[in-house]
């Protein structure tokens, strides 16, 4: 069973395998589209298949030391209340 509060680290490895691999792809240029069936479009399909998303970003507890979400209002270890996160200054 796969669980939601750690790291996966078969999806980040798959995330860092998808970047690497947009980097070594030659890049059209904007008047250029792939031809259909090309290389380019298949990977294309095949990332949005994946549907990966960003990489969640996670913190520690501050009473247990557990890993989770860095949305999460409670530790899903010890069950302690969680601060607010800081919101980001403009």
């Amino acid at each position: 069973m796969s669980s939601h509060r750690t790291p996966d680290p078969a999806r980040s490895a798959l995330r860092a395998a998808v970047v690497a691999v947009d980097r070594a792809m030659p890049q059209p240029t904007s008047t250029d589209q792939p031809p259909p069936g090309s290389l380019a479009v298949a990977w294309r399909e095949l990332v949005v298949l994946l549907a990966l998303g960003p990489e969640p970003e996670y913190r520690e507890c501050p009473s247990c030391g557990a890993l989770g979400m860095l949305e999460a209002t409670v530790c899903g270890h010890c069950w302690t209340k969680l601060p607010r996160r800081a919101e980001p200054n403009p």
